[in-house]
């Protein structure tokens, strides 16, 4: 006589094949391990950074403008403080969303340090002139541009606000390219207009901001023949 199970008193997993148990018991493995270290498992975290450390310097990438270990280790410490009060990036039993979170965390290291890279070539190009210049030859509107360039960044609240800033208006990206291409960090278009909105409202708001835009711009009309 043949013994029949049915499914209910059979395991889920015993319906796989075995390749398929194979990565599913590798991806609950490796989810469990993110969850120990959010839950502040420090063996855990060590883990995690071992494992996945090749696969944040193949993110990077080969580039010349900055040092990959120092992206690597922004971006470390910025999963490391940020990720954990997103539960949802565990709850399912596949890492596939919180290594999205880990390569959002990577992709804006990259334009914090390119930017703050950016910002001291300009800065020491200024100190190399104002040392060899009396203060009146030196270019006013750079000058005051890289006021307003600091007064802005004073303004931004937190990373989210400077990650937005610098797609919207340096990059120029539009809100729905944004929340298209950053979907992990922003599940909904609304999200990104309101952000940028806040930004907006707080940068009019600002009266030393706007006092630097109107003397910028008396600069500007002035340096016209």
């Amino acid at each position: 006589m043949t013994l029949m199970l049915s499914p209910t008193t059979m395991s889920a997993r015993s319906w796989l094949p075995r390749s398929e148990q194979t990565v599913e018991t590798s991806n609950h493995a490796a989810v469990a391990v993110f969850r120990q270290a959010f839950a502040g498992d420090t063996e855990a975290w060590a883990t995690i950074y071992t494992q996945y450390t090749p696969l944040v310097r193949h993110w990077i990438g080969v580039q010349q403008v900055i040092d990959p270990e120092e992206v690597a280790q922004e971006a470390w410490m910025a999963f490391a403080r940020y990720a954990p009060r997103h539960p949802s990036l565990v709850q399912e039993e596949s890492p596939r969303r919180v290594l999205a979170y880990l390569r959002t965390c990577v992709k804006t290291a990259i334009v914090t340090l390119c930017r703050r890279e950016k910002r001291h070539a300009i800065t020491a190009y200024l100190d190399d002139v104002d040392s060899v210049l009396p203060v009146d030859s030196m270019d006013s509107a750079m000058v005051q541009r890289m006021a307003i360039q600091e007064r802005v960044q004073q303004l931004l609240m937190d990373d989210d606000e400077r990650f937005i800033f610098h797609l919207r208006f340096v990059s120029g990206m539009k809100p729905q390219a944004i929340a298209a291409a950053y979907p992990e960090r922003f599940s909904d278009v609304k999200i990104v207009y309101v952000l940028i909105g806040q930004l907006v409202r707080r940068l009019r708001a600002d009266h030393i901001l706007q006092s630097l835009c109107s003397s910028s711009s008396g600069v500007n009309r002035e340096r016209k023949p």
